[in-house]
């Protein structure tokens, strides 16, 4: 007389179908925070390298300029320039992180010292030197803690960059 092992064998079938099927979700779930971790990884440190490019964003001596000359003055609207495209960088960089993240603060407090340095720029032009270095020295605040976020050594602002003349 047969043994009826139908109903264990069932069971059986149905624990492995779940125990696979949820394995297959945590694996996939896992895949996918891994491949936005790295996207926000490589956004931010894709923005550190150019804010690192950027000769505006050297370190300099921090000097007024008379901007009435115009040579000066050139050098003030490469300055508002350079730190325009930083901006849109910044906000690229935001789009590529996810809302929520922690990395979306330093971004917002990088753009905010951009806007800033531009308004500041604009109404104190010949201290546009001056301000460009606070902006840098916020912006460096700003990467050290986005270096923790992504647990990568990410450069200054202006460190790959040529340096600026610091006559005045």
């Amino acid at each position: 007389m047969p043994s009826s092992t139908f109903w264990p064998d069932l069971l059986i079938a149905l624990i492995a179908t779940t125990f696979g099927a949820l394995l297959t979700v945590g694996i996939a779930f896992g895949t996918y925070r891994h491949e936005v971790s790295t996207r926000e990884r490589d956004a931010i440190r894709h923005l550190a390298n150019i804010l690192a490019s950027r000769r505006a964003f050297v370190e300099a001596n921090p000097v007024r300029i008379d901007t009435t000359e115009p040579y000066r003055a050139d050098d003030l609207e490469a300055c508002r320039v350079s730190v325009a495209h930083a901006r849109e960088a910044i906000v690229e960089a935001s789009r590529g992180v996810r809302p929520g993240s922690s990395m979306q603060q330093p971004l917002d407090d990088m753009a905010r010292a951009a806007n800033r340095y531009l308004d500041l720029a604009r109404r104190d032009p010949d201290g546009y030197w001056l301000h460009l270095n606070g902006l840098r020295s916020r912006w460096i605040d700003a990467l050290a803690m986005l270096a923790i976020e992504t647990n990568h050594a990410l450069p200054e602002p202006g460190s790959r960059g040529s340096s600026r003349s610091t006559e005045a």
